[in-house]
């Protein structure tokens, strides 16, 4: 039976939580999964955020941490960084939890002025559910529970080991056929999401089947990897572009490498 391992994103100001991320660095690691967090330096500045924004969109939970400080502010959006992760993490539709000190007066450092705190704090208590906590020990437990419920309930892309996953297909070739199905799939749902889209704006939602979508991405990744296959075969885009046309690229290239295995099946053939 193959274990999938997920990466869950920590995010939070770092000065005056520093024990509070270890609590849930330390939760993650007991559910056997991989915690990513900015520990090394402090989201202060343009090209930092950008690194951390590809961190956001490579991992499959995020935690938000909220005590009793705001956090460095974007010297252009005024926003401090801590909440534009937030902000970001929500444009990607990604699974979020979030978990503040109960009471922001009792925080053991604060910020001198709340006016910001408090409104990051009033925002995401309107948008989402929150777990308030009183002391790290608490914090490590709630994150624990919410976690491992999170993953049984919203099993997120993942990864697996390369010989894992290779594994579970007879050959090589089943395991292409079985992409291009499940492509083949997932191509009509989104290009009717295109079409509501256009008509519709922003008012037409997210893509229902985006998860589908980028667990297939995966797969074909980890397929090409593990198998050495050449790079060729997977279509890279900059995440801009509308799922239905990344999703016909893609089939291009599979059933491409498809009619290459079939091909080197006749040259045996006839050997």
């Amino acid at each position: 039976m193959t274990e999938k391992k997920y990466q869950v994103f920590i995010s939070s100001t770092y000065e005056d939580l520093q024990e509070e991320r270890k609590s849930a660095v330390e939760a993650i690691l007991i559910t056997k999964n991989i915690p990513v967090g900015m520990e090394s330096f402090a989201a202060s500045s343009q090209e930092q955020f950008e690194y951390i924004k590809n961190c956001i969109r490579d991992c499959d939970y995020y935690i938000l941490i909220i005590g009793g400080r705001y956090g460095t502010l974007h010297p252009e959006l005024n926003l401090s960084y801590t909440e534009l992760e937030f902000d970001y993490a929500k444009s990607l539709n990604k699974p979020i939890h979030i978990f503040m000190y109960a009471d922001v007066n009792k925080c053991r450092k604060k910020d001198k002025n709340l006016d910001n705190i408090s409104r990051f704090r009033d925002k995401v208590q309107k948008e989402n559910v929150c777990q308030p906590f009183k002391s790290k020990a608490e914090l490590k437990g709630l994150i624990l529970t919410a976690l491992t419920q999170e993953i049984i309930n919203n099993p997120q892309v993942g990864w697996m080991k390369c010989n894992e996953i290779s594994s579970t297909y007879k050959t090589q070739k089943d395991c292409i056929s079985d992409l291009i199905q499940t492509g083949n799939v997932l191509y009509p749902q989104a290009f009717n999401f295109f079409i509501r889209w256009q008509q519709m704006g922003i008012y037409a939602g997210s893509f229902p089947e985006e998860n589908a979508f980028r667990i297939w991405q995966q797969q074909i990744k980890e397929f090409i990897s593990c198998n050495n296959l050449d790079v060729q075969y997977l279509y890279q885009f900059n995440g801009s572009m509308p799922f239905h046309t990344v999703i016909q690229e893609q089939l291009i290239l599979l059933n491409g490498l498809l009619a290459s295995f079939e091909y080197k099946e006749v040259l045996q053939n006839k050997s």
